[in-house]
């Protein structure tokens, strides 16, 4: 009787991963198929959910991004649900929940398994990936678009900027009041003050940039850009503007590493999305380059100096996915 219990069990489990699989399988696929809109992507996902989870039938799932939301038409919140929330760049913006809408037995975490809370979190982080790439292509190809055009082509990219990631758009503001202020420019020097930065910062600084309280961002990001017509030429701050937003596209890796309370899990997650990346055209300074390659080797195979030292000189950050 306690082997076929067992059994029974060993059975159950088993089609419970399957379950899991085949809806990461098939999330997987959702997400890879470019003939997919970003719409129909969201919508998809919520209805391909549930079938991860022990009890399908009566398992709902919903998506919220940018205040907008994908559910099924059947769709009701109870008090059985999980959720996972969607971070780019340091902010949280959207989540995904599932939602049980009968009661069902105690499990590991409320009715659901400590399974089904991976498998939560690991479609969050897939979907994460997949939101940011499709924001990088939307600033890549405007970005490549408006190269072609013969003036004003960075007034347009920094107000696609402003309209798609205003966080990006101050940091790189922030990187264009460093490069004058070396290159300079007196001007630039008043404009640090409103940044709660050291006033050691430089250009590969990994922290967060902070404006001061009474300062609004879009004014600030006129006057640094105002203070850069006055002392640049548009190539010079066109091709600074595409170099930064590809170097920015790295910071995820920076906040990771440089992390010891990361695990092995976010250290493995964040070399996937830097291979990702780097496949859509992601540039290292050479800076920021050798300080991954130093993060990785510490992390990965031993921290000690002798051995960094070698190992710098013959692995790259692809290496540690390959």
């Amino acid at each position: 009787m306690k082997n076929d219990k067992l059994l029974s069990k060993l059975i159950n489990d088993l089609n419970e991963r399957a379950k899991e699989s085949k809806c990461l399988y098939e999330i997987q696929n959702l997400l890879n198929d470019p003939k997919n809109s970003f719409d129909d992507v969201c919508y998809n996902m919520v209805t391909i959910l549930p079938m991860g989870w022990q009890f399908p039938e009566i398992c709902k799932a919903q998506l919220i991004f940018k205040n907008k939301m994908y559910q099924v038409e059947e769709f009701e919140e109870t008090a059985w649900y999980q959720e996972s929330p969607i971070i780019i760049n340091g902010k949280t913006i959207g989540q995904i929940n599932v939602f049980y809408t009968e009661e069902r037995p105690l499990a590991d975490i409320g009715p659901f398994l400590k399974e089904e809370v991976d498998l939560i979190q690991t479609i969050g982080k897939q979907f994460e990936l997949y939101a940011l790439h499709q924001q990088l292509k939307i600033i890549f190809d405007n970005t490549a678009n408006l190269k072609k055009s013969p003036e004003n082509e960075w007034r347009l990219i920094l107000d696609l900027l402003r309209r798609t990631d205003p966080n990006l758009a101050v940091r790189i503001s922030r990187k264009m009041i460093n490069f004058l202020c070396l290159s300079g420019v007196k001007e630039a020097e008043s404009l640090l003050e409103n940044f709660n930065v050291p006033e050691n910062m430089d250009n590969e600084h990994n922290c967060p940039y902070q404006l001061a309280d009474d300062i609004d961002s879009m004014t600030l990001i006129c006057e640094v850009f105002k203070v850069a017509e006055d002392n640049l030429n548009e190539n010079e701050i066109l091709s600074n503007i595409y170099k930064w937003i590809k170097q920015e596209s790295s910071v995820f890796m920076s906040s990771i590493l440089n992390n010891d309370a990361s695990g092995m899990d976010e250290l493995i997650s964040a070399l996937e999305k830097y291979h990702f990346l780097s496949e859509q055209g992601l540039e290292l300074s050479q800076l920021r380059e050798k300080s991954f390659r130093v993060a990785l080797i510490r992390r990965f195979m031993s921290d000690q100096g002798d051995f960094i030292d070698i190992a710098k000189q013959h692995l790259k950050v692809s290496s540690f996915y390959d």
